[in-house]
């Protein structure tokens, strides 16, 4: 499977799972799409909502300070290789301002 074959259902998937309680398996797993991600950004670019709310649905994420660590630096390089790539704009338009204002900053 291509990687933008199943990030949506994956991103739902952990959305839902990730509110309830956070777990090692779950910070493993959210780790390594974003790795995948990175390989290949403009993939997910036009699905990059359900990729932010699974992030930000993160039960206690601010209590996780090297996991949370770890998704600033991701959002910042996703968002500056999209940006070269002139995917950026498209990919954040469909956001709900305070969400689009989140990752813009």
């Amino acid at each position: 499977l291509r990687l933008d074959e199943f990030f949506v259902k994956w991103c739902t998937e952990m959305q839902e799972s990730v509110f309830k309680e956070s777990d090692e398996e779950k910070k493993a797993a959210a780790q390594g799409m974003c790795f995948a991600i990175m390989q290949n950004p403009a993939a997910v670019a036009p699905h990059l909502g359900y990729l932010l709310m699974m992030i930000f649905r993160w039960k206690n994420l601010n209590s996780e300070s090297e996991l949370l660590e770890f998704f600033k630096s991701f959002l910042r390089e996703l968002r500056d290789k999209l940006h070269q790539a002139h995917l950026w704009q498209a990919a954040t338009s469909p956001l709900p301002p305070q969400l689009k204002q989140d990752v813009n900053t």
